[in-house]
Parts: structure tokens; sequence; C-alpha cells
């Protein structure tokens, strides 16, 4: 629901102004209007600083809750930081000494001491080198140097002479520290990381005290910016300041003015007011509401799009998922999920309903369907008798059966016996072949494909048929519009020389489906064009016979549910095929191959689920660009 908001003007004593704030932060129904363009609140230092702090944490798995007690948060941020910092400079020089190690290594364990000594005394300089052993052959230099080993493709060598050696093809390594020192240090380099990274574990102990510290934090940046960004007049003893207040909570300004030497009043709305968008909602509405903000607000003239937008893109996830048990999987994880996380509140807590509902949605497409992880079921079978497309499928071939018509002919004459059959299963089961050492089903399979295109844009037709329903008031030549698409549907198969579903069960026969609707179409087109006129004036009126092409477009749209649907279907039935023939470890390729199609099936259900309904269904019913209602509120945790 999308309440109307009013425009008060409050004006009232500097000294009651701090008060004044703190008390409408705490209702959070008044979204001052700033006297500045742009702005926002900024975090205090301390504020910062637990933000950091809960920053590092999230990335650390986290112990059970110490209760709130007199520890500061301040100082346990502070800590956490500073031990992360810790923590970061000596993996950094841990790095450095595992690479000096590594350089070293292949020279020998020595005394740098050592080295140094003999130098002072012997009055020689001690040197080592690497060359690559390609090259070894034709330096005459290395017979006057000491071979100490050849490793990873590299030969070391050692040079003691009262000269400084140099060569071009010789690499000179230069020793400041030995491997003992070198792995002392990286021991307690090693230590110290472990040190930190244990006392980071332990201070997540404190992840719901920093929050609700941060959380205070953040309260009084925000009632300082509010505080700030206001007027005062008369030599600083008033002040002025207006808001934006929904009209159904009016009355919660009378606790925040009690007492208080403020007084208010409603005012104007003027054009260049920006006014905010208030969307309340509850329960599944409030789940569609999230989805809606994904693309855009709704401006204040829109009616609220979100309990149509959450059943709608259900409908469309189901369809492209077309699998009852891709959805028990999906339901299965959603259980589990609400035991692991029973304490999961507000935007968590409606993302695990949503995923219920989607979940939920499929298991029921999936057995009107009769789809199950894409197993071949027998036709005759009581699990596929409860599926819808199996009666529509018995319908169809029982239509076919008395009209004795060119589909009837065509499966007669590929299968002969169907002649003698009486009943639309025996047609149905007697339409089969052995392909690829498989049985199939054809007739089945075939009317499946077309009852399945057929709900596509059946389903398709009737969304848009909402969508110029609920605009009706602001657009007429939705009235004529519906009337098109109603009477393109009915029309269309003659076209095609084909049969609908109106045709199968009997609510039509074709030659009426074909006179209502040729009347209907263009009868809509007209009554669109003619409504729009009048409504918008005359250059409308011609502009809206292009809208015909924008109508059929949009109605193809909804075919996606149909192909996706049916590459999933496709894709799950070739693993199944695939997993039977390679024996044992089949049964990896058919895990691998439903996940694999789970993973794309999941992408595009959300993104063409949500791309009907923001694309081609808000075409005619939504006009956005709305601006959120964002009151001055108390934000608490959930």
């Amino acid at each position: 629901m999308i309440s109307d908001v009013k425009k008060y003007l409050f004006i009232g004593s500097v000294a009651s102004k701090e008060q004044f704030f703190k008390r409408a932060q705490k209702m959070g129904v008044c979204e001052f209007i700033a006297t500045e363009a742009g702005g926002r609140a900024e975090l205090t230092p301390e504020g910062m600083t637990l933000t950091n702090a809960l920053r590092i944490l999230q990335r650390i798995e986290e112990r059970p809750q110490t209760p709130f007690s007199d520890h500061s948060p301040l100082k346990i941020a502070e800590q956490i930081i500073e031990a992360q910092e810790r923590f970061s400079s000596s993996e950094e020089e841990l790095r450095l000494v595992k690479t000096e190690i590594a350089r070293i290594a292949p020279l020998g364990d020595f005394s740098i001491e050592a080295v140094k000594q003999l130098q002072e005394e012997s009055g020689r300089f001690v040197q080592f080198f690497a060359v690559k052993p390609s090259k070894s052959e034709e330096m005459k230099v290395l017979d006057k140097l000491i071979f100490l080993r050849h490793y990873q493709e590299m030969d070391y060598y050692m040079s003691v002479s009262k000269r400084r050696v140099y060569a071009d093809q010789l690499f000179e390594i230069h020793v400041h520290r030995d491997l003992q020192s070198l792995k002392a240090q990286k021991a307690e380099v090693e230590g110290t990381i472990a040190e930190m990274e244990k006392l980071l574990q332990e201070l997540t102990q404190f992840h719901d005290l920093l929050e609700k510290a941060r959380i205070e934090q953040v309260n009084i940046s925000t009632l300082e910016f509010a505080t700030s960004d206001n007027l005062t007049t008369l030599d600083g003893n008033l002040f002025y300041t207006t808001a934006w207040i929904p009209a159904n909570r009016l009355d919660r300004l009378v606790p925040i003015l009690k007492d208080l030497a403020i007084q208010c009043r409603e005012v104007e709305i003027e054009a260049e007011d920006r006014v905010p968008t208030c969307m309340q909602n509850e329960g599944t509405a409030k789940i569609g509401e999230d989805l809606v903000h994904i693309y855009d607000t709704p401006a204040t003239s829109d009616s609220d799009p979100s309990s149509w937008v959450i059943w709608s893109f259900a409908a469309f996830f189901a369809i492209i998922i077309s699998d009852a048990g891709y959805g028990l999987l999906y339901l299965l994880l959603a259980l589990f999920l609400r035991f692991k996380f029973p304490n999961w509140k507000g935007a968590k807590k409606r993302a695990l309903n949503l995923f219920t509902i989607l979940a939920s949605s499929c298991i029921l497409w999936g057995v009107m369907s009769g789809s199950y992880f894409s197993i071949k079921l027998d036709p005759e079978s009581r699990i596929n008798r409860v599926s819808l497309f199996y009666q529509l499928a018995l319908d169809k071939a029982e239509y076919h059966m008395k009209a004795k018509d060119d589909v009837y002919s065509e499966w007669i004459g590929k299968f002969p016996d169907l002649a003698n059959v009486n009943t639309p299963g025996d047609f149905l089961v007697g339409g089969k072949e052995m392909k690829d050492g498989a049985m199939k089903y054809v007739i089945i399979e075939e009317f499946y494909d077309n009852i399945f295109m057929e709900m596509a844009l059946l389903l398709g037709i009737f969304h848009l048929c909402l969508s110029f329903v609920r605009n009706t008031r602001k657009a007429w030549g939705g009235i004529g519009w519906i009337a098109f698409l109603i009477g393109g549907y009915l029309y269309c198969p003659s076209i095609l020389q084909a049969t609908s579903l109106v045709n199968i069960v009997g609510w039509l026969t074709p030659a009426a489906a074909t006179e209502v609707g040729s009347w209907m179409a263009i009868g809509g087109f007209g009554l669109a064009v003619v409504l729009t006129a009048i409504q918008m004036g005359l250059l409308a009126g011609f502009e809206e016979i292009l809208k015909i092409i924008q109508v059929f477009a949009d109605v193809l749209s909804y075919l996606r549910l149909y192909a996706l649907g049916l590459a999933s279907m496709i894709m799950a039935s070739t693993f199944n095929e695939l997993g039977a023939a390679a024996g044992i470890f089949g049964i990896l390729i058919i895990i691998f191959g439903h996940a694999v199609n789970i993973s794309l099936g999941t992408l595009a259900g959300v993104i063409h689920g949500l791309r009907l309904n923001f694309l081609e269904w808000y075409h005619y019913s939504f006009e956005g660009g709305g601006t959120p209602y964002t009151p001055l509120r108390e934000i608490k945790i959930e």
C-alpha cells in the first residue's frame, strides 16, 4: 500500500529543538526536508572505529556471544583493529622471511659471523653465485670457484679469493643473515600470527556488543545531521523545519510535541517539491516491496505493485524451473536454513520466506507439469495422472478423436493401430516408438509441448491484462487492449491451423472462437485508439495505433517461460540418459548435471522472472521514478 504523505511546518523555541528531534527520531514518522541540496549524515570517529572492527569480525567464525556487560565497546574495537594490523604486518613479514630463506637455502646452513671472521682473518672475499647449468661449460671462471650444489635447475658456487669476482653470466647472491636467524624469526612471526588469530577469534564473542554500540553511533550521527540542517531565526530564539508525514500516522505527532514550545500545521505542497513515496506493507506484500525496490521506487501516483509482483514472480520462476524434484530440493534447503538460523528477522527473514514461496511454487507447477527430475514416468502411472498437463493431453486426444481432423489423420498415418483405439488414454499410449534403446511416447511429448507453449502465452496475456486493469483510470485505452489481447488469443489459432485450449476443453468451437476473436481484436484495437483520443487528445490517439507493435512484442516475450522451462527439462533428461549409459559412475554424471541445471535454472528464473514484471508488465501500469520515504528513525538491532 502506498500511503499519502502530508507536508508539515514546525516552528518553536530553540530550547525545545533537541528534545523535539530526539522524540521525532524515536517515533520514526517525520522525514525532514533538508534546507540545502545533498549532504548526508557522517559517522562519528567512534562510529567509524566500531564499523571497521565489525568488518574485521565478519571474516571470522563467531563464538557464542557474551551478554552485554561493562566492557567498553570502543576499547574492544580498538583492540580488534590493532590485532588485525599486527596480523596483517606479521603475514607480510612472514612472506618476506620465507622468500629470503628460499633464496639462501641452496647455499647451505652456515653462520654469517663465521663468514665475516674468515674474511677478516684471511683478508679474502667470500662470495656466493648462481648460474644456469647450460652456461657453465663456456665459463672458465667457474674453475676457480667452489661448487656447492645443483638445486632447482641452478648451479651454486662459492668463491674465496683475494679479489672480488665479477662475471656477466654469474648471478651473485648477497647474504646478510644466515638460515638459523631467519628460521628463528620465521618461528617468532608464526607465533605472533597464531596469537593474533586466537585473539581475534576470542573477540568475536563481542560482535553483538559492538553492533549495538555502532547502531547507537549511527543514531547519534543521523540525529545530529537532522538537527544541524534546520534554520533558526529571530536572533537564534526560534527554529523552524518542514517534514513529510504519512497521513495515516499523524496521530504520532501528539507524543512528539507534548509539553514542548513547538507548533505545527499542514502546509501546501509546492510544485517543485519532490514528494516521497511511503510504502507500508506487511507479510508477503512486504516481500514483494523488497522485489519492487530492486528495479525502481514507485511514484506517488502509482498503485502499489508489491502484492502483484511477488505472486507473478513466483509463478514465472516455477515455470522456468519446471520440476517438482528441484522444488523439493529448494524446500529442503529452505527448511534447513529455518532450522539453522531460527532468529533471522527483518530482510533476512523475508528473503527466507521468499525462498520458501518459490520452492513451494516450483513443487506445485512441477506436479502440474508432471516433471520429477525429468525422469520418464509411465503415462498411466498414478503419479502422472494428477498432472494437469496429462489431463489436458487426454482432453486434446479426445477432441481430435471426435473431430477426426488433420491432427488425428496425421497420427493415424504414423501409427495405424491407433485407428482401433476407443479411449483418449489408449490413443496417447499407443503413439510410441523405440528410439536409442528407450521407449518414446511421441504423442504425449508433442501434446505436452503444445500445451506448455500455449499456457506460457496465455499466462502472458493474463498478466498484461492485469496491468491494463490496474491502470484503467489513468489510461482508458487499456480497456480496448484487454479486448484486443483476448481476441487475438482466440483468433490466432485459425491462422496457424491449430486448436487452442478453449477448443479442447469445450468452451468455444474453432469457428466460434475465430468469429468472436476477430471482432474482439478489431473492436478492441479501435476502442483503445478512440478512448485514448477522448482522454488525452487526438495526437495521443494516433500514437496509440503504434502501440499494437509493442503489445504484440510483449506477449511474445512470455514465450521465454516456455523456452527456458523446456531447456531445463531437456538438460535434466539428457543428464539422466548420460548417467544411465555410464554404468556405476553414472550417478556422478547425474548429480553433476542436475547441479549445473539447477544453478542455471535458478539464475534464469530470477533474471527473467523479474524481467517480465519490470519491463513487460510495468510498461502499462507503472510510472516509477519515486523517492523512497526515509524518515528520521532509530535503527534497532533486529
